[in-house]
């Protein structure tokens, strides 16, 4: 007869899941190293001795790609400095992914909008690096790691920026909330709970003290002002940002130096929350994106905030 021992079992299943643990995160490094090696050569990428960087944020395009073209034309004429990479938060379409009936076309052709917006964004010879939003094709958050030559999806990823700094990404977004009340869907995740669930599998193998991380969801922190929605037929503010995240923000040992996100248009802006920078470019279909400026000082030991810039291209272009 055999007796086991709950002590032992329990060392066991913790020994397991640690194994496991690392197998995913050793997938997850190969998985950056190819994307990499498929950004090498890019302008604008950087090496570890660079002591700033200059990131263009991009997010809800929603297919306005007229807007798109404004963007980018504003960028080759208006910004001088090198930009080291484009980050996109995710909504590159309009698909309603609520509805079963919107995943019936094969998926190259749901992926075609974001595909020709990346096209686009190529055309500044910057190494782009993305993730999906809740309306945008389901596949990208699976079983597509790129959509172009000079792109990558960082969906559940890190990629290392430079020394010291990484991005991760995680898109999708929570329910949107009117005193309490559900008004939209959450996609592909139906509540909190669910979100919370995917993203500490992330957090466990991506998220340490030891590296800086620019943390770039599709959905914002929940408390946060620019997670907060207004229409004209809509007088209460709609909560549209995700609780889960004030969490996630709030632990020290996480080390995010900014929470970069996209999906409430009228939330651009920047905030402090736990004295974390969270910061929404705005919508791209409304005229919006903005230039994130980073850098370290002479010690090189951290990473800090130089400055943003929030553009309206419709005006600048004025």
């Amino acid at each position: 007869m055999i007796f086991f021992n709950d002590t032992k079992f329990d060392i066991l299943s913790e020994s397991f899941y640690s194994k496991l643990s690392q197998i995913e995160k050793n997938k997850s490094m190969e998985e950056v190293k190819k994307a990499e090696e498929h950004l090498s050569g890019s302008k604008g990428s950087t090496d570890s001795t660079d002591s700033e960087l200059t990131l263009l944020l991009v997010s809800d395009i929603h297919g306005a790609t007229e807007e798109l073209d404004k963007l980018i034309a504003h960028c080759k004429e208006k910004i001088k400095e090198r930009i080291n990479y484009v980050i996109v938060l995710g909504d590159f379409d309009n698909l309603n992914n609520d509805d079963p009936d919107s995943h019936m076309e094969p998926s190259s052709k749901l992926e075609s909008i974001a595909r020709e917006e990346l096209l686009k964004l190529e055309s500044l010879s910057v190494p782009i690096l993305y993730i999906p939003g809740n309306h945008d094709a389901p596949s990208l958050y699976t079983d597509k790691p790129t959509l172009t030559k000079q792109s990558v999806n960082i969906q559940g990823k890190a990629y290392k920026l430079a020394e010291g700094i990484q991005i991760v990404g995680f898109g999708g977004s929570v329910p949107g909330y009117i005193k309490g009340k559900e008004h939209w869907p959450g996609w592909p995740y139906k509540s909190e709970e669910e979100y919370a669930t995917k993203f500490k599998e992330i957090a466990q193998i991506h998220l340490n003290y030891t590296t800086q991380t620019l943390l770039a969801t599709h959905v914002g922190p929940f408390s946060s002002s620019t997670s907060r929605d207004t229409f004209e037929k809509f007088p209460e503010i709609i909560k549209g940002g995700c609780k889960y995240l004030d969490e996630v923000n709030m632990k020290e040992e996480n080390n995010i130096l900014a929470n970069l996100h996209g999906h409430i248009h009228e939330g651009t802006g920047r905030a402090n929350l736990h004295r974390k920078e969270i910061i929404n470019p705005g919508s791209v279909k409304q005229g919006n994106f903005a230039i994130l400026r980073l850098g370290r000082g002479p010690s090189l030991q951290r990473w800090d905030v130089k400055s943003l810039e929030l553009i309206s291209f419709d005006y600048a272009s004025e």
